[in-house]
């Protein structure tokens, strides 16, 4: 991409993923890619690729519902996101977040809590156990070629259709139907379900069929299957 064409977004990229400015530079290639927590954002490894991994703190209104996790491009958190570095934050500055979390990643449950720790190398798993995986808990750390911890996939089973152009952006209330966000709450909040490979009823969700199909399962007559993460890394198509 070029600079001049995109200096919004060149402004948080810089050449953090290549690129010869001022006349190109680059965006992610996660194809066939993990994308793991670190500090040197753009670094390739065997099948990973390192970003900014963020957790919503619910401290804006227009970001995604506290204790959602997203990757990122820049060196920083945006306003109403933290860094996923397992900091210590106290409960009376940060209540809509732990209330979201609680102390699943530590704390004591009194007075500070702490945030998910992604940045030595460490991808989400899909908490929970899928067929023929091995049981993973919510806050768990795994060890491997790729570390991993324990987070919930969820899925939007409510809010509007996808938009099929756009500029990618979150919606500024609610989320997209089919929507998959990695959330580091235990409970499920309303209009979400678990990444578990359940299947729904058609009848009662025409539009989330209509979207997903029987990508993941299903006999496409009267049911279809959720994605199922359980036991899971999200790697990017391609590669």
């Amino acid at each position: 991409m070029r600079p001049s064409s995109d200096q919004a977004l060149f402004s948080i990229f810089g050449i953090n993923f290549g690129g010869s400015p001022p006349t190109k530079f680059n965006i992610p290639n996660l194809n066939g890619r993990v994308a793991i927590g670190g500090q040197q954002v753009g670094m390739f490894g065997q099948g990973t690729l390192t970003m900014t991994w963020l957790i919503s703190t619910g401290a804006s209104t227009v970001a995604p519902l506290p204790g959602t996790l997203a990757m990122f491009g820049g060196n920083y958190a945006p306003d109403g996101w933290a860094l996923c570095d397992g900091s210590q934050l106290p409960i009376s500055q940060n209540v809509p977040l732990f209330e979201a979390i609680g102390c699943a990643f530590g704390g004591n449950n009194v007075s500070v809590f702490e945030l998910p720790n992604l940045m030595s190398g460490a991808a989400p798993v899909g908490a929970g156990q899928g067929p023929g995986r091995t049981p993973v808990t919510l806050g768990q750390q795994l060890a491997g070629a790729i570390p991993g911890l324990g987070i919930n996939y969820l899925i939007s089973t409510a809010g509007p259709y996808p938009p099929g152009s756009g500029t990618g952006a979150f919606p500024k209330t609610g989320q997209y139907l089919g929507q998959v966000i990695a959330y580091a709450g235990a409970q499920v909040p309303a209009g979400w379900a678990l990444c578990d490979g359940a299947l729904l009823q058609i009848a009662g969700n025409e539009m989330l069929f209509q979207l997903i199909g029987t990508s993941y399962g299903g006999d496409g007559q009267s049911n279809f299957a959720l994605p199922d993460l359980r036991g899971l890394m999200v790697t990017g198509l391609g590669g």
